[in-house]
């Protein structure tokens, strides 16, 4: 009888030690998958979303940077096609502000309605010069 119970008991140390340490492991994985469940995904979502932003501000540069050209070029052939292509380009740099303003957060907000405020004074003023030069 002897031999049973120390051998009963030794199973059960044996099982105790094996549950502690089962949970301990458990407890590791699961703090080692936290930042693949929780924090990559976040940072996934906010690299996105500054990536969307990022476009958002490289082509409203480009379409800028368009205007610009148009209107000189407007102004030094006078050839009608420039200034059709200033009108598309206005509109499309409206809506790219307009997109980028959607998308943003606050402070993005802020910085795309201030691009905003003085794209619309440059545009006042190149179509005062195309108007002038015609």
């Amino acid at each position: 009888m002897k031999l049973r119970e120390n051998l009963l008991y030794s199973f059960l140390t044996i099982s105790v030690f094996i549950s502690i340490f089962g949970i301990v492991t458990l407890y590791q994985i699961n703090e080692i998958t936290k930042p693949l469940s929780e924090e990559i995904p976040l940072s996934l979502e906010l690299l996105t979303t500054s990536s969307e932003l990022d476009i958002h501000a490289q082509k409203i540069r480009y379409y800028d940077e368009v205007l610009t050209q148009s209107a000189r070029n407007f102004a030094f052939t006078q050839n009608p096609l420039w200034n059709e292509r200033y009108d598309e380009t206005v509109l499309l740099l409206d809506s790219e502000i307009n997109m980028a303003i959607a998308d943003g957060d606050i402070f993005d907000k802020i910085l795309f309605e201030d691009i905003s405020i003085a794209n619309q004074k440059l545009i006042e003023l190149e179509t005062n010069a195309i108007f002038f030069s015609t």
